[in-house]
């Protein structure tokens, strides 16, 4: 055999050898990192769940191993001299950089994992743990601030190295390695983050000093531009993760005690009617932020407090809690609230609906209990209780709104500020203002349909059709919820569009006449325009209100999208729209106002 030949046989053993010994035990390393992650992730979810916290300590020591597995066990992929040969070749390459992006992406997911369990050890309920979630949670964020600055930064390299992932084809475990990785930390990240950067800021919001905040009782059943009717409202005020005081009454107790002002024009027009603007009321502007600044000036001038935070929470949001906390009585009285009753029965008893309904009394020992029932959950419960306060979040059914500038970014960031957003093409909200005096909105059906019509310079035709039905009702307990003002129910529809949109044209049909009508009010609402229009909808009775309007809300020559915002504590509602583009292409679309939607038409 030639030497040349020799040489080269002699290197092929030398890379067989080497792949043996080194680089198939590294790849099998990042496989058991992987299933040793996985089994960490298992561990803690029955931590959480099950307040079981000796699961944690499982969860360290999986945690533990995948670093080992993703760090030591695995070093040769970066440092050996067969993966810097290989690495030039095209397919051959592709299977070296991903197992050193996944071998990377390992080692900062599994050491974000070790620096979290302390901080989720002291957060999740205990038999040892003093005080309740705030408590512990000031705790948490106070005595493991060095843990939760380097999660950070565990979790901003580890959002690096799995978008440093190639795609294409992998072999054996790096697929498998590279499909649990993409998955997992996409989920991760979005919560991680969010969850990082609230305990970031959790000390000074839980009051190094003290902190008072304002929890509003909203009633979707009588809606406003910025949130249901405001039923009760509680004090809370919070030093040092601690519940110092804690009151909650009727929002009618503030009456008079604020210095007189009108109260908005439609809302005094066409419902006050000369009486003083009231805090129950004050939520009247689509945008939370300006309504919480306007109930914390009104409750200053009534009590002397300054407020450093609103929080908006509606029946809806708290049936989401009682799924997990289970139904609830406020002794002395004897109805029960539950999941699957909540808000009509809140409504029925705060309204004397019933004989032996309590009336608004209730509403406040009822808010009382139940914001203390959250703030000590049940062992296994804190899990589900965040689940349900997201969902409540995304729906808008929680809104929050803080002076402290860094607290408040993290609200932006989770999309629970309520704030108006600007669209960055075309953008709709539609705000029901019920100025009927009762709880119509509990009964009243809507259907909104949008059609768009794009030219090519990108100008936007819309055709925005609303329809409500208002069936009548027969029971007396509804009724009597609904019998002010004769029953009508008497709607103040504001449409919020971009605010370079023209006003083309409204029609009412009702009783099968369709006639042209006039705004109520053309206005702007902070860069939005704000078309409005009283609609009085008899019971029994379905009526349409269609809006045309234009303006240049699309790219010329590109697609169109569309912002649909929900209103603050509104019902959901279906909606459906469609889109015509040039070129004669139409694209249709159907969904609800569950929480805010997204258009997209390329």
């Amino acid at each position: 055999m030639a030497t040349g030949g020799l040489v080269a046989l002699l290197g092929l053993a030398a890379l067989a050898i080497d792949l043996v010994v080194q680089y198939l035990p590294a790849s099998q390393a990042l496989q058991d990192g992987r299933n040793a992650a996985v089994q960490a992730e298992t561990d803690v979810k029955l931590a959480l769940a099950k307040g079981d916290s000796s699961r944690f300590a499982a969860a360290a020591a999986d945690l533990r191993q995948a670093r080992d597995d993703f760090t030591t066990k695995s070093s040769i992929l970066d440092t050996g001299w067969v993966a810097a040969v290989v690495d030039r070749l095209p397919w051959a390459g592709d299977q070296v950089r991903a197992a050193q992006a996944m071998r990377h992406a390992g080692a900062y997911g599994s050491q974000l994992g070790l620096d979290l369990l302390p901080v989720l050890q002291r957060v999740v309920p205990s038999t040892a743990a003093a005080g309740g979630a705030l408590a512990r949670l000031w705790q948490a964020s106070s005595a493991e601030s060095g843990a939760i600055r380097a999660a950070q930064g565990d979790l901003t390299a580890l959002d690096r190295a799995i978008a440093e992932i190639p795609g294409g084809g992998l072999v054996g475990p790096l697929d498998r390695v590279r499909s649990t990785l993409q998955q997992k930390g996409t989920s991760l990240s979005a919560s991680a983050h969010l969850a990082l950067n609230f305990l970031s800021v959790a000390p000074s919001a839980l009051g190094s000093t003290e902190r008072r905040y304002l929890v509003l009782v909203s009633n979707p059943g009588e809606e406003r531009p910025g949130g249901g009717f405001i039923g009760a409202v509680g004090d809370v005020v919070v030093q040092r993760g601690q519940i110092t005081s804690e009151v909650f009454s009727d929002s009618g107790v503030y009456n008079g005690k604020i210095p007189p002002e009108p109260a908005p024009r439609p809302l005094d027009t066409y419902l006050f009617r000369g009486v003083p603007w009231e805090l129950s009321d004050a939520n009247w502007s689509p945008d939370f932020p300006t309504s919480a600044a306007t109930v914390s000036r009104m409750y200053r001038e009534a009590t002397g407090h300054a407020v450093d935070g609103v929080i908006s929470v509606d029946p809806v949001a708290l049936s989401y809690m009682l799924q997990v906390i289970g139904p609830v009585r406020v002794p002395p009285y004897p109805q029960t609230i539950s999941a699957a009753n909540a808000l009509l029965e809140i409504n029925y008893i705060t309204n004397h609906a019933r004989p032996g309904d309590p009336g608004k009394a209730f509403l406040p020992p009822f808010a009382k209990l139940l914001f203390d029932r959250l703030l000590k959950p049940g062992s296994g419960d804190l899990n589900a209780l965040i689940g349900a306060l997201g969902r409540g979040v995304q729906e808008k059914h929680v809104l929050l709104n803080f002076t402290d500038a860094a607290l408040q970014g993290v609200v932006t960031t989770v999309g629970a500020g309520g704030q108006l957003a600007n669209p960055p093409q075309d953008g709709l909200l539609v705000a029901d203002a019920n100025l009927s005096g009762g709880k119509q909105d509990l009964f009243v059906d809507r259907r909104f349909a949008l059609q768009a019509t794009v030219a090519v310079d990108g100008t936007v035709h819309d055709t925005l059709v609303l329809t409500y039905r208002y069936p009548a009702q027969t029971e007396p307990a509804k009724l009597n919820l609904t019998r002010s003002l004769g029953g009508q129910y008497v709607d103040y529809v504001q449409v919020l569009v971009p605010g370079t949109a023209r006003l083309d044209g409204i029609t009412l049909t009702s009783q099968g006449l369709t006639q042209a009508v006039s705004a109520e009010d053309i206005t702007t609402v902070g860069l939005r325009a704000d078309f409005a229009y009283l609609l009085t909808v008899p019971p029994g009775q379905s009526v349409t209100l269609q809006f045309d309007y234009s303006g240049p809300f699309a790219t010329p020559g590109g697609g169109y999208k569309l912002t649909w915002e929900k209103q603050a504590n509104a019902l959901t509602w279906p909606i459906m729209g469609v889109a015509r583009l040039p070129g004669n292409r139409t694209n249709n679309w159907v969904s609800d106002l569950a929480s805010d939607r997204l258009w997209v038409v390329h």
